[in-house]
């Protein structure tokens, strides 16, 4: 019995890009922290919202922290729709990175977490 598998090199973080999905609704308070706390983990990365008719004022902040971070890559998409399932979509549609990681603006997941995932994708 022969039993064979193609080893597949180690993936390089830097060489990695990665798009980060934040779907968002009446989540003002959350916006600049998420920014501030995504940490540099792969190549180029893309930060895109997904903003769902709030009435808190969340799109006029994420306006003011992509002005106020230029560099950082942050892209406002505007939910067509409605519900979760819809911003996503919205958000998977507009996104160029390789790897794609989902979080939500309510901060349920901390945002430094997202180097963990790329740890366990490239091993």
């Amino acid at each position: 019995m022969l039993v064979a598998r193609y080893i597949f090199p180690p993936i390089k973080p830097e060489e990695l890009s990665a798009s980060i999905i934040l779907t968002c609704r009446d989540e003002k308070k959350n916006i600049e922290p998420l920014v501030q706390h995504i940490p540099d983990f792969a190549g180029p990365t893309e930060i895109i919202f997904v903003e769902g008719h709030s009435v808190d004022g969340t799109r006029e902040e994420i306006e003011r922290v992509i002005k106020k971070y230029t560099n950082k890559n942050i892209k406002l998409f505007i939910q067509d729709g409605i519900g979760q399932k819809d911003a996503f979509r919205k958000g998977l549609e507009k996104s160029t990175g390789e790897l794609i990681i989902w979080l939500e603006a309510d901060m349920t997941t901390p945002p430094e977490d997202v180097g963990n995932l790329l740890d366990a994708y490239a091993r």
